[in-house]
């Protein structure tokens, strides 16, 4: 990419080299895991030689047209983005994806954030390492020292919105290399519309004693993720620590998961989203914080307010399968009062003609699997949910 006709490719990477970018290995704070969504080493066919050199700026070509997330393009967002400002696209909700391909030694970011997001790095399939994003914009170097021949990168927002909101300003690769056009990486999707337990809230913590940090947040180690990667779906997650469906953890009831489910920046009434990402399902895990925090049974208005959530969901994803979860952080007889609100909502959309939407009771968690931070779910938690949802949308899909 050229800004008066001096090649930044060589600026950024030259500066990379004389004062210090950050890296992803830079950042990394010693966790590792699974890949988190980049293909397997080995899955791919040989890939042809790189083709010439080409760039082009985030704001224009260089990613998937607005609408479509399906097409061939330079740089795939997956998740949902604010596109208002010409400077680059805006996102904040946890597990969006920049995806790309690339050839060359290296590819770098630029990116801004309003707090200091976590992100995992996995470059053609590998464990992922950590980059923080924080502060005015700047340049993220996310791979270096590759092979020549072509490459994948994919970098995930392991944070939710309160964490912070990057913007993406620009995708350079190394000298010598080029962005190079790549399709969406599977023709399946789901979107996850849950709380913090959708977030990964904890998820990386040691005892039900340690509070949130966003270095013990990861949405790629959350049910959802996982089983949208044991399936080999993209996916979106619009979830948010604290959100209930009628009343939020803190007894709010004005600004509940219903209220910001349509938004592309969860903290922006403003903010509206393109609905490029259609999904076969849509999964939903809520009610959590409408009993917590010692508030009991949220009573009569809980199930009209669940209802008209699952309605707004039919009218924006007409096709889609919707899975209705109950919580593993909810103990009787709340687990039986949340199931019931529930089965009753789902009631309601059979008697309306609504055929596709089910209910999976997921299990309590145990002490004897561990807890995450503040008595969240621990990693063992979380992947016996995800193998339980697997199973569930396996049988409704035939995926």
């Amino acid at each position: 990419m050229r800004f008066g006709g001096i090649d930044c490719a060589v600026v950024i990477f030259a500066l990379c080299t004389g004062l210090g970018c950050s890296t992803a290995a830079d950042d990394a704070r010693g966790e590792r895991g699974g890949d988190p969504g980049a293909e397997a080493p080995g899955a791919a066919p040989e890939r042809p030689a790189p083709p010439p050199a080409a760039s082009a700026s985030v704001g224009t070509s260089a990613l998937a047209p607005p609408g479509r997330d399906d097409s061939v393009a330079l740089v795939h967002l997956v998740g949902r983005v604010d596109r208002r400002d010409p400077a680059g696209p805006r996102f904040g909700w946890p597990g969006t994806e920049i995806r790309a391909r690339f050839s060359g030694p290296g590819l770098a970011l630029r990116l801004a954030d309003t707090g200091a997001s976590h992100y995992d790095v996995a470059v053609d399939g590998g464990p992922p390492t950590v980059l923080v994003v924080s502060g005015p914009a700047r340049i993220y170097e996310v791979a270096r020292g590759l092979a020549p021949g072509l490459h994948d990168v994919v970098v995930t927002k392991r944070t939710e919105t309160v964490v912070g909101i990057t913007q993406l300003l620009d995708v350079v690769p190394a000298p010598g290399g080029a962005l190079v056009p790549s399709p969406a990486w599977s023709s399946r999707r789901i979107e996850i519309v849950g709380d913090s337990i959708a977030c990964g809230y904890g998820v990386l913590g040691t005892e039900a004693t340690c509070h949130f940090s966003p270095a013990t947040e990861a949405e790629p180690r959350a049910w959802g993720a996982l089983t949208a990667r044991a399936l080999s779906a993209m996916h979106t997650t619009i979830a948010f620590s604290g959100l209930g469906v009628w009343r939020n953890f803190d007894g709010d009831t004005e600004d509940t998961m219903p209220v910001r489910y349509a938004r592309a920046l969860a903290n922006d009434p403003a903010s509206t989203w393109d609905r490029s990402f259609v999904p076969d399902v849509v999964v939903v895990s809520l009610g959590t914080n409408d009993f917590t925090g010692g508030k009991g049974d949220p009573g009569s208005a809980f199930e009209p307010a669940y209802l008209a959530l699952l309605t707004e969901i039919r009218a924006t994803h007409p096709a889609a399968h919707i899975v209705t979860l109950n919580s593993p952080m909810l103990s009787e007889p709340s687990r039986s009062i949340l199931r019931a609100y529930v089965e009753g909502a789902i009631a309601t959309r059979a008697a309306a003609g609504d055929a596709k939407v089910t209910y999976l009771d997921v299990d309590e968690q145990r002490e004897a699997d561990g807890y995450g931070c503040d008595f969240h779910p621990s990693a063992i938690t979380q992947q016996r949910m995800a193998a339980a949802l697997t199973a569930h949308v396996k049988a409704l899909t035939g995926w």
